[in-house]
Order: structure tokens, then C-alpha cells, then sequence
């Protein structure tokens, strides 16, 4: 039996009621949904209930707004299935077949503990905003090559085997609405657990809240703020990827980049008020153009590998600054406020 576990949060607008009925549809029958509503305020409840009563789904509702990682956690303790499939409002799994295809291949491959799921992309679907929100082209490029074993699943759509997830134990409730998928796989790695990305699992993603200006920004801000936690919790984490699969990750959103390069800015622009001195606006314009600079031949790369993706570097370089800086103000946050509470414990 599989376990579909469906997190919801505000989600009507997201493409909940497609999510549902991509479950609803598969042609393997031997399901166990559990859908938890966490304290949503639109209209979720009621699409969630029309499908709970047709077929007679567990529903679990949370008085007060838990976060992803409560409700993931809820849902897998009371879940019986061999296998867990944790599935994202904003996603829908891509034909009935499916979760028959997945079961199958899991069954074969005894070897494997968490199959990620491959996100499948309608470029022509795609607005300017949705290529470049957090770490999008990194996804692009990681489904685009598939069929091989990974370091990093992204909680979007995922089939765990029981055994495996027994071993890995709950969601780091730390990391409230992002990073508990970071953590989620050191730990995996670390108990041996291996993850592969197939395409016996396809999913879409609609890429709701990323679609504009305002919703790029807030995701970056997101990450960057439970970044520093992550990397708290997951600080052996390069020692035990030597060891494991790589999760391909192109320079073009380098995590490292968008903290180091937006900071040197600031620095040298506080230095060049303090002296007046030039030399600090030129080392302005030579940190920009190295990220220019980096961004164009990843960006070359990239073309050639998926040619119907339209990329355009002067774009590129403008979401990626601004993004870049967006990030750097939620890490600065997220730093102070881990450091804040170290102080309390201590």
C-alpha cells in the first residue's frame, strides 16, 4: 500500500483541486490518502472536503497554523503504507499510471530508499520569473538529466520506502516552511539511505507564488532566512556527499555566490563613503562583472543542453543581483535570529 501524504496550507489558488484529482485518477487503487489542513483560510477546506467524501479520504486538521514540516510529520505517523508518497499542493502527479509505475520500480530496486520524483516542464508555460526563482534553473537542469542517484530530494514529490524513512525518523520542525528538505536528506545520507531521481515518478509543478516580481523575492527571502539553520544542522553534510550521489547544481544560483558577492558590494560601498576613494566603486563594478561574467557562460551551457528553454543574459543578470541581495538580507536575518537563540539556551 502507498501512503499519499498531501500537506495543505492556503492552497486554492495554488492548483490544490488539480493536485487531488491527480490522486483521485491513478489506476493503483491500493491508496492511502491523508490530507492535513494546516488552519487554511481560503477556500481549501471545502475543495479538500468534496474530495474527502468521494472517496473517503483521512482528513486531519490543524486548529492553529503548524507549517510544513508539523503537518508532514502528522500525516506519515498515523500513515500505514509500505511506502510514503509525499505530495505538495502546488503539484500533480502527470497520468494515472503513475503511482502503479513507481510502486512497480521501487519494487525492483530494493537498493533504493527514496525515489525523487521528476518535475516536467512546459517551457512554453514558462513566464520570465518562473525560469529564475529560487534555484529554478538548478531544477531544470537536475530533471532534465534523470534515470541516476542524487544527495538532495525536494519534498515535491517523493516515494519513500517505510524501512527508509523509520531510519531517517520525522521532518526537522526547526525549519519550519523551508530547509526541512535539506535536512530530510543529510539524514538519509547519513543512515546509508540511497535517492534516485526516475522517470518511473513524474510530476508538474505549478509554480504558484513564483510567477512574479514580488513572489521571486519572497521565496529568495524565505531560503535565505532558514539557510543558516540548514547549514547548522547539516555541517558534516560535504563529507557524507563524497560518498553519495552528486545533485548537480550549475553556478548560476550558487548559494555561496549570492551571500559572498552582494556582501563584498556593501562592504566596499560602506568603504568608499568612509574614504572617498574610487578604488572601491571599481571593485563594485569588478565583483558585477564577475557575476556577469559567470552567469553568461552558465547560461551558454545551458542553451545548448535544453534549446528550448529562452534564456536572456541582461534578464539573467538583473533577477540574479536582485535576488542575490534579497537572499543576503534573509541570511543576515536568519543568522541573527539562530544567534539570538543560541544565546538564550546558553
Amino acid at each position: 500500500m502507498i501512503s499519499v501524504i498531501i500537506p495543505v496550507y492556503n492552497g486554492a489558488d495554488q492548483g490544490l483541486k488539480e493536485c487531488l484529482n491527480s490522486v483521485a485518477i491513478q489506476n493503483f487503487k491500493d491508496l492511502e490518502v491523508i490530507v492535513i489542513d494546516d488552519a487554511s483560510t481560503d477556500n481549501s477546506g471545502k475543495i479538500i472536503l468534496d474530495f474527502v467524501s468521494k472517496y473517503g479520504w483521512i482528513l486531519l486538521h490543524n486548529e492553529h497554523n503548524q507549517g510544513l514540516a508539523k503537518s508532514l510529520n502528522r500525516g506519515i505517523n498515523i500513515s500505514k503504507g509500505d511506502y510514503v508518497l509525499i505530495l505538495q499542493q502546488d503539484s500533480m502527479l502527470l497520468n494515472e499510471n503513475v503511482l502503479a509505475e513507481a510502486y512497480s520500480f521501487m519494487n525492483e530496486n530494493k537498493e533504493i530508499g527514496i525515489l525523487v520524483g521528476r518535475q516536467v516542464y512546459s517551457f512554453d508555460k514558462l513566464n520570465f520569473y518562473q525560469i529564475f526563482t529560487e534555484f529554478r534553473l538548478n531544477h531544470i537542469i537536475l530533471h532534465a538529466k534523470v534515470n541516476k542517484y542524487v544527495n538532495l530530494t525536494e519534498n515535491k514529490c517523493d516515494l519513500i520506502r517505510r524501512e527508509a524513512l523509520d531510519k531517517i525518523g520525522n521532518f526537522d520542525t526547526d525549519l519550519r516552511i523551508a530547509g526541512e528538505d535539506h535536512v530530510f536528506s543529510y539524514n538519509a545520507r547519513k543512515m546509508g539511505i540511497k535517492l534516485y531521481i526516475g522517470d518511473a515518478l513524474k510530476y508538474k509543478n505549478f509554480l504558484k507564488g513564483e510567477d512574479n516580481f514580488k513572489g521571486v523575492l519572497r521565496k529568495e527571502y524565505i531560503y535565505g532566512y532558514y539557510a543558516p539553520k540548514v547549514i547548522k544542522k547539516t555541517k558534516v553534510v560535504k563529507k557524507i556527499d563524497e560518498m553519495q550521489g552528486s545533485f548537480e547544481k550549475p553556478k548560476v544560483k550558487n548559494r555561496s555566490l549570492a551571500v559572498i558577492l552582494p556582501s563584498l558590494i556593501i562592504l566596499f560601498f560602506i568603504l568608499f563613503l568612509l574614504t572617498g576613494s574610487y578604488i572601491f566603486i571599481l571593485l563594485i563594478f569588478i565583483v558585477l562583472a564577475y557575476r556577469a561574467f559567470d552567469i553568461y557562460y552558465d547560461l551558454r551551457k545551458i542553451r545548448k543542453m535544453i534549446p528550448e528553454l529562452k534564456l536572456n543574459v541582461a534578464y539573467a543578470f538583473f533577477m540574479t543581483i536582485l535576488a542575490d541581495f534579497t537572499y543576503l538580507v534573509g541570511f543576515f536575518m536568519g543568522t541573527i535570529k539562530l544567534l539570538g537563540n543560541s544565546n538564550k539556551t546558553n
